[in-house]
């Protein structure tokens, strides 16, 4: 009796280690053949712990509700501002949990016309920092909001500091010193057309009267240019990026200034330079990485073509283009359109979004490696589109969290939308239901549930997703 009843345990073992082997061999077998897929297909990017499947949509205000920029917190919470309103515009503000849902929400009027919030930075005390324009396109301005949200009354004594000048200016981007001087960078209108325009505040609101004597630096590039980014070096230097009209046509342009706002001559010999890529080149965004060349991101088109693509430049830290970033040190993806946010992961990965506009808009991401080239493994080629109700729609920012998830922020049919990716979603999946094929192999990561059931829509396909520890 105890040897059949051995017998039959040893059968029993068996049995179930070759029913293991044959299940493995078909995920392996899964895996090993599946075939390129649709990017906005593969589940296994979003982090499902982020509002409803990777994705938060927020109708802030009634009217029309543009986000422009986001930013991480050191506690991981995600703040956006933007613009909102029927009519009259105001800077808006909402800061989001870390699991989507919304902490608070602040808007401001300004003048009580057109007040466009473009630039958000954060401070190390948790102060809120938010650049733009007031009156339509006419002066320079910034707001400073307290940690809960309200405006900051020790900075130009009310939270707002405005620059009214004779001329058009407009914030694109901000930037915080480490002793607590805020960089604004944009554009003013002067002859023959815009100019970089940089201003800088003391911790207070107060013009810092140390850069260039009066708190403002203007930069002619070309026969025009304007200001759409600005970072700074580890060294106290300012690098801001933009266009520039150069023989007629818009291209690349960047300078660096010293600290004290004169441009550092040691940067293509005369402190600014421009790039030509194709026939239109536009960039909305910088960085400066740790070994201190310079990423440019934007988008370029080409003659006879009448779509844009992205494209990105980086220069080394003399102005030059650096030769060992796809070989010339430019990088056309043949991917979206309006290359508009910019960030780095801390492996030194880049990751670029905007708009995919051919048809009805998608937000697209793309992903490069430190030598230019686009990351495969990233959705096997570096790029990726992501779905989103609506018709209409503009991806404009994009961060980095600690964990390194991907923040992407912009609007959708005008409410702030945010997307959170996983960075690198070392995660295993199989396909039971020749639904989605399967995705990533690896170990579970962070930020996602112990199993999956039904995803149910996923960009308009259904199935069920089961994940292989």
């Amino acid at each position: 009796m105890k040897l059949n009843s051995l017998s039959n345990r040893r059968r029993s073992l068996l049995a179930a280690i070759l029913s293991s082997l044959a299940l493995g061999l078909t995920i392996l077998l899964v895996i090993s053949i599946r075939s390129p897929q649709p990017a906005e297909a593969a589940a296994s990017q979003f982090d499902q712990l982020f509002g409803t499947r990777g994705f938060v949509s927020t109708d802030v205000t009634p009217g029309d509700d543009d986000l422009t920029s986001v930013a991480i917190q050191s506690d991981g919470k995600i703040v956006a501002a933007g613009s909102c309103g029927i009519g009259t515009k105001s800077f808006c503000v909402v800061r989001y949990n870390v699991n989507g849902t919304v902490n608070g929400t602040v808007t401001t009027s300004i003048t009580g016309t057109v007040d466009k919030a473009n630039a958000i930075a954060l401070q190390a005390d948790g102060k809120i920092v938010v650049g733009g324009v007031s009156s339509f396109e006419e002066d320079f301005t910034v707001v400073r909001y307290n940690a809960n949200l309200t405006l900051d009354t020790s900075f130009d004594g009310d939270g707002i500091a405005v620059i009214p000048l004779s001329d058009s200016q407009v914030i694109n981007d901000l930037a915080i010193q480490p002793d607590g001087k805020i960089l604004a960078a944009g554009w003013t209108s002067g002859t023959p057309g815009r100019h970089f325009m940089l201003a800088r505040f003391n911790p207070n609101g107060s013009m810092d009267t140390s850069f260039d004597t009066d708190g403002l630096v203007v930069t002619l590039i070309g026969s025009a240019g304007q200001a759409t980014s600005v970072a700074l070096q580890s060294d106290g230097k300012i690098v801001a990026a933009g266009f520039a009209t150069v023989s007629g046509g818009n291209h690349f342009a960047a300078a660096r200034y010293n600290a004290n706002g004169s441009l550092d001559t040691t940067f293509d010999a005369d402190g600014s330079v421009t790039t030509a890529i194709g026939a239109i080149d536009q960039s909305y965004d910088l960085l400066v990485q740790p070994d201190g060349k310079i990423v440019v991101a934007g988008y370029t088109t080409t003659e006879g073509l009448l779509e844009a693509t992205f494209a990105l430049v980086r220069y080394n830290q003399n102005g030059s283009l650096d030769a060992t970033f796809d070989g010339d040190g430019k990088l056309i993806t043949n991917f979206g359109h309006t290359g508009r946010g910019l960030a780095m992961q801390a492996d030194g990965k880049i990751v670029a979004v905007g708009t995919f506009s051919y048809g009805n808009p998608l937000t697209a991401v793309v992903r490069i490696n430190p030598n230019g080239s686009l990351d495969d493994s990233f959705h096997g080629d570096g790029r990726f589109l992501l779905l989103t109700p609506g018709s209409t729609q503009d991806t404009t920012a994009v961060a980095i969290q600690a964990d390194g998830m991907i923040v992407i922020g912009g609007w959708n049919d005008h409410q702030f939308i945010l997307h959170r990716l996983l960075g690198d979603p070392h995660q295993a999946f199989t396909n039971f239901n020749a639904m989605f094929p399967a995705d990533r192999v690896g170990t579970n990561p962070p930020g996602l549930p112990s199993n999956y059931g039904s995803l149910g829509d996923i960009s308009g396909l259904r199935g069920t997703v089961t994940k292989v520890r």
